[in-house]
């Protein structure tokens, strides 16, 4: 999505520092604001910060890092709305507050830098300068832009008490709400503000409050694994709403992230502790993902299958084993799991374990009878691996080989359909990857690490003239040995024999002080990508010109393009107008004057989810992927040809 300036990174680098990870979010309820201080990007040169992504609104979770909740699975069913789809909203939302550094940066105006250095004031924990600017112009203290953050949910998000107090004397509204529905006391969560949260609630902030998608204070500590908050929170009184859909959810989030405190509060409170399968998984899974071994042996108890695969073609045993939960191991193997059960992509617990560098967990294992031999990557043949033809309807593609546990966010393929890239995030999520499959002797290979990657960030790539390029996003140093960058640029490599050369740098025709992203390059070499929104660099004369912007009629926030080979159409994620989701694919089409038409939904609102991104054509046509619930999904192509203008 389009990139806002000039981040706030004191908070940034508070929560990078605590949790060991890029907080890679942006709200939907900020992206449009051009100045926002929640912002992935910089305007700026040295001093700029490192970057941050909101790739289909990444939200963190247990399996990629510290701060969010875990990968489980999805609903099915066309329309509705998978556990990780809603937690991402809110934790993009909660990241707004982490990430904002001013709400003047909101929306442009000639207030703009005074709200700023209130932000940074605010921050740092000035009181006499937040003093001084309030005392010149008291209306900063409610002062919002289009976000709704205002100073006070700066200061709760900061933990800084003594401002609090002085803003809430000075007329600041203890319930203000974002665009999104968010209060201050919510705003306290993402760095356990315990003293800010106590005194909002001295002062009588609600702490029952629900945002616009209706989620609560308590949903918002366990999408953000914060156990010290969810304690809190019950020990305040929190009325948990034990019935229905919302609190099975509660359950397995809970269960996910391994908050024992809150498993126990909702399973005394009555919660039904399911065995079977739902949204693709089943508590089994979240259990031993979080690592809850009393609740594990209570499933298994109950009925609840060992061996039950999830989406990926897990076991609970294969994720217990990734994430090293050495007592849930035990308890697995004990109920019956199979020491040598194999994953789609032919690796055991054991494998598992060992290539997430779990040392103890493959010390246990090999104790329980693990071989030691090799991984045996199943016999896969034939165009895109095999798989079944999607139809029309999305599907999860080759789920358990290119769809993982890991965070996938693109695939392409080469003209010859013989070779794959696909882009995504590690475990932990502290580096950003591309991996390579091939077709070999009719048979395709084990994906295997670009030779050329970085110990950064190497992501979003996709090919051009016929595969003999790649072009991708990287924060690697310009020079070898040095000092690393703090933005994402674009990036080429060209293909060498069976392998590939030195990536070299775009250079400043495609490259600024900003991010650059998602680089689509169509036959006659124009190169399209992200870069606050779309732009393009047009290959003249064995050269890049300067980058232009694309304008798309009535495009909310466009990112992640792919250019039709013929130019004749562009493909992207936006924010819908009106709507909650913080980004769904779009098409629009050449025009015959050279403009392009009005932005097209690709499918209809009751088709998609929360975040669809990363949109990549086959090179035969037949197919649209693209990332969505942090898989790599296809469609077929006609999904596009069924929104082209009628008369253009």
């Amino acid at each position: 999505m389009a990139d806002p300036a000039q981040p706030s990174i004191s908070i940034l680098e508070e929560l990078r520092k605590k949790d060991g990870l890029f907080v890679k979010l942006f709200p939907p309820d900020l992206r449009h604001a051009r100045r926002s201080g929640a912002a992935r990007e910089s305007h700026g040169g040295a001093g700029a910060p490192w970057p941050v992504r909101r790739c289909q609104a990444e939200a963190p979770r247990p399996r990629w890092g510290a701060l969010g909740s875990v990968r489980r699975g999805r609903r099915v069913a066309a329309g509705s709305r998978s556990r990780r789809e809603r937690h991402a909203i809110l934790r993009a939302v909660i990241a707004a507050a982490a990430c904002i550094a001013a709400v003047a940066l909101v929306s442009a105006g000639p207030q703009a830098d005074v709200r700023a250095e209130l932000s940074l004031a605010i921050r740092q924990g000035n009181l006499p300068a937040v003093r001084s600017l309030v005392e010149k112009d008291p209306a900063l203290v409610k002062a919002a832009g289009d976000s709704g953050f205002t100073p006070l949910h700066i200061a709760a998000t900061a933990g800084r008490v003594d401002i609090i107090e002085y803003l809430l004397g000075r007329g600041a509204e203890l319930e203000a709400r974002t665009a999104g529905g968010q209060t201050p006391l919510f705003q306290t969560v993402p760095l356990a503000a315990a003293q800010a949260f106590a005194y909002l609630l001295e002062k009588g902030a609600n702490l029952n409050a629900r945002d616009n998608q209706g989620r609560t204070i308590l949903q918002f500590a366990l999408s953000w694994r914060r156990p010290a908050m969810v304690d809190l929170i019950l020990q305040r009184g929190f009325a948990i709403d034990t019935a229905g859909a919302a609190a099975q959810e509660m359950l397995d989030e809970a269960a996910n992230t391994g908050i024992d405190s809150l498993v126990t509060a909702l399973i005394s409170r009555g919660v039904t502790v399911e065995t079977g399968r739902h949204d693709g998984t089943t508590l089994l899974h979240s259990a031993a993902r979080g690592g809850l071994p009393s609740l594990v042996e209570r499933l298994l108890k109950s009925g609840a299958r060992v061996e039950e695969r999830d989406l990926h073609g897990l076991t609970p045993l294969h994720l217990a084993a990734l994430y090293g939960r050495d007592a849930v191991v035990s308890a697995l193997l004990a109920g019956g799991a199979d020491v040598g059960a194999a994953a789609p992509d032919g690796r055991t617990a054991r494998h598992l374990a060992q290539d997430a560098g779990r040392t103890s967990t493959v010390t246990l294992l090999l104790a329980k009878g693990a071989t030691t031999g090799p991984p045996v990557f199943p016999r896969l043949t034939g165009a895109y691996l095999g798989q079944p033809d999607p139809g029309l309807v999305p599907q999860v593609f080759a789920p358990g080989i290119v769809s993982s546990e890991e965070h996938e966010t693109n695939v392409a393929f080469t003209q010859d359909g013989r070779e794959l890239c696909v882009s995504g995030l590690s475990l932990d999520q502290g580096r950003r990857w591309i991996r390579f499959m091939r077709l070999e002797e009719r048979r395709w290979l084990a994906p295997a690490a670009a030779p050329f990657s970085s110990s950064g960030a190497d992501f979003e790539a996709s090919y051009a003239r016929g595969g003999q390029q790649l072009f991708f996003s990287s924060d690697r140093p310009l020079e070898t040995g040095g000092p690393a960058k703090r933005d994402m640029d674009i990036w080429v490599v060209e293909r060498a024999g069976q392998g590939w050369g030195e990536p070299r740098n775009l250079g400043p025709a495609v490259n600024g002080a900003s991010n650059e992203y998602m680089p689509s390059a169509d036959r006659d070499g124009n190169l399209y990508f992200e870069r606050y929104g779309l732009n393009v660099s047009r290959w003249r004369n064995g050269a890049f010109l300067a980058a232009e912007r694309v304008e798309i009629p009535g495009a909310v926030n466009p990112g992640h393009p792919f250019v039709a080979p013929d130019g004749s159409y562009l493909l992207f994620d936006a924010r819908p107008a009106g709507g909650t989701a913080s980004g769904v694919l779009f098409v629009s089409f050449r025009l015959r004057d050279g403009t392009w038409s009005p932005a097209n939904r690709l499918f209809d609102a009751a088709g998609t989810r929360e975040y669809e991104s990363c949109p990549t054509v086959s090179p035969d046509g037949n197919y649209l992927f693209f990332g969505r619930d942090h898989d790599i999904y296809w469609v077929g192509a006609q999904v596009i040809e069924r929104r082209r203008p009628k008369n253009r």
